[in-house]
């Protein structure tokens, strides 16, 4: 009877933090959008219009219908086949809250989605006890990264909370915990798949190499805490990765064939200079505070400013603490462990270093290295990659996990030091200062406005002209706020769209001019047909081609937004049809024991009215 009370003691105490921990993250982060000034981050500048593009559209042609194309932006540009054309869940939050609030709830449901995640790999194939599982969890959901890219404006950028989970679906039911079949196994190596397709749907594409190196390193310190190799884990990661391939080939094909046209390896690749400016630049990210100043004297190569937020990794100095004083413990515990180290131990360090030195070494300048690093696809297309430091933070979490379960075993030493530790982080967080994001210069209230205005019954929104800003001397200025020029049904020329470079130095504007979209010069109208930035040659025409004044029908589609006939780029037919056939057989194979169950449930009713 003791025992189950104090069971039930230790849920109520978990509960009570983890709802509160939900509350505080929302209310602590959640108030900069806006902040007390009205504004957001810069970025949400191109985040908030493309919200509001994708509820035009969808007005038109449903809530589950994905654009290809979109009149709003640079005369017409793609939206299926860019990196950065998103349906993540703010796209379909959006058709129930404004664009805003639907950034805001995207951020609380994905910062509840980190904290289950982190707490199901914890407490699942890792056993950690209630507290030292709400610990690592805790310290995962108020990771600086998530939060403080979400309110620049990064939104694309809440897909890194799935890291945990991802790892979960990895691990669960391998080695600690009790055995699962081999039909569960593929079952949560199917989920895994479906849940490492977010980041490319989510517009965060460059997040997935750091977080398969984070999810890949948890499995190699869970072998290693096991002290056996695991080839479960490995054929899960393997057929996740082949599974994610199969089902997102068909996005795949069609942003390559875009990016074709718009190579960025033109950009330099900045780095530290040498390894311990660099260990020290993550050291400082994780632990401490943005070291964005040091990085201005430390990181050679730069050709764009690297402002705070892009150093914004930190899971506080509690998380620093408990993992110095659980390594401390376990080296003085331990002090002939070098003896008793296995081959297959050794062979899962090595892995393991390899993997987490990766983020550091990338981001190491030396122009041998570099030029290596620029011959590397997706890589050499980067202008920074320091965001794979976030690799580290699920890493660090679950590390400051497991060093509180050392230091304070039992009940009542991990409930207290839990505690203490959680009210820490609270506490930090609370106290850092927050200032560059309270400075923000993003007005979100025209779209919010936009969003919300009564519209007649008979209304659809449609682009009618390019417009172009101008200062007081007639000369065009790009600023921050021009893609809000869709509020008014004009398509900025000069938009902003980093596919075309930071200062659209790719973009191939001519011969558009400010003016009606359906005037007509050279046989041109004066809008671009998007489908010659994927299918140049299948489309009969040049990346950057007009509409002709034959194409009337598509143009008056188009600029209505509603889809228009092109012909799609090479291949993307076929790897449709394998993302669709896959995608269809996963989803049979994951209803399948819902079905069963649903059948069994049929026939034991059927007996009891018999």
């Amino acid at each position: 009877m003791l025992y189950n009370f104090k069971v039930k003691l230790e849920v109520v105490w978990l509960l009570f933090i983890a709802v509160g921990l939900i509350i505080i993250h929302d209310q602590m982060f959640g108030a900069f959008l806006p902040g007390a000034n009205g504004l957001v981050g810069h970025d949400f500048s191109l985040g908030l219009p493309a919200l509001l593009d994708h509820y035009y559209w969808t007005i038109n042609n449903g809530i589950f219908s994905q654009p290809w194309f979109t009149p709003s932006f640079c005369g017409g540009i793609p939206v299926f086949a860019s990196p950065l054309g998103s349906f993540a869940v703010s796209e379909f939050l959006v058709n129930f809250f404004d664009p805003l609030t639907a950034i805001r709830v995207t951020m609380l449901l994905f910062s509840i989605i980190g904290f289950v995640g982190a707490w199901l790999l914890l407490r699942g194939p890792f056993a950690l006890s209630i507290q030292g599982a709400a610990v690592g969890a805790a310290l995962f959901q108020f990771n600086s990264f998530f939060a403080h890219r979400m309110i620049v404006g990064h939104s694309g950028f809440h897909s890194f909370m799935l890291a945990p989970l991802l790892a979960w679906l990895l691990l669960r039911g391998i080695g600690g915990e009790k055995s699962c079949s081999k039909s569960q196994s593929l079952y949560y190596t199917i989920l895994a798949a479906l849940v490492l397709t977010y980041p490319i749907w989510s517009a965060s594409a460059h997040l997935l190499v750091p977080m398969v190196l984070a999810v890949t390193a948890i499995g190699l310190i869970y072998q290693l805490r096991n002290g056996k190799w695991s080839w479960e884990f490995w054929f899960r990661l393997a057929g996740t990765i082949v599974l994610f391939f199969t089902l997102v080939m068909a996005k795949l094909v069609a942003v390559f064939a875009y990016l074709e046209q718009f190579s960025r390896t033109h950009y330099k690749l900045p780095g530290a200079d040498g390894i311990y400016n660099s260990l020290e630049l993550i050291f400082r990210s994780l632990f401490i505070a943005p070291p964005h100043e040091l990085a201005k004297a430390t990181m050679k190569n730069q050709q764009w400013l690297l402002d705070r937020h892009e150093f914004e990794y930190n899971i506080t100095w509690v998380a620093l603490l408990l993992i110095l004083l659980g390594a401390g413990d376990w080296l003085w515990k331990n002090r002939q462990f070098w003896s008793k180290v296995s081959t297959i131990q050794w062979l899962i360090t090595g892995l393991m270093v390899f993997v987490i030195a990766t983020p550091v070494a990338v981001n190491i300048y030396t122009p041998e290295w570099n030029a290596i690093l620029k011959q590397i696809p997706i890589i050499k297309s980067s202008s920074n990659l320091v965001r794979w430091f976030c690799a580290y933070i699920p890493i660090g979490a679950l590390a400051a996990a497991l060093a509180l379960d050392r230091i304070a075993p039992g009940r009542s030493k991990g409930v207290a030091a839990a505690s203490m530790a959680i009210s820490a982080i609270i506490i930090i967080n609370f106290n850092t200062d927050r200032e560059f994001y309270a400075k923000q210069s993003y007005n979100p209230a025209p779209i919010v406005d936009a969003y919300n205005q009564e519209k007649s019954a008979d209304w659809s929104p449609s682009i009618t002209a390019l417009s172009v800003n101008l200062n007081n001397k007639r000369q065009i200025v790009l600023l921050g706020n021009r893609n809000d020029a869709v509020l008014k049904g004009y398509s900025s020329l000069f938009c902003y769209q980093p596919i075309f470079g930071y200062r659209l130095e790719s973009f191939p504007w001519k011969p558009l001019h400010p003016g009606s979209v359906l005037d007509v010069a050279n046989g041109l109208y004066n809008m671009k047909n998007p489908a010659c930035y994927v299918a140049p040659e299948e489309n009969n025409c040049k990346p950057g081609g007009h509409f002709l004044a034959s194409q009337i029908n598509e143009i008056n589609n188009f600029v209505n937004y509603r889809p228009f006939t092109f012909k799609y780029p090479k291949n993307y037919e076929k790897a449709r049809f394998v993302s669709s056939t896959v995608g269809i057989l996963l989803l049979l194979i994951l209803m399948f024991p819902i079905l069963i169950t649903v059948k069994s449930w049929t026939q034991v009713l059927i007996k009891e009215k018999k």
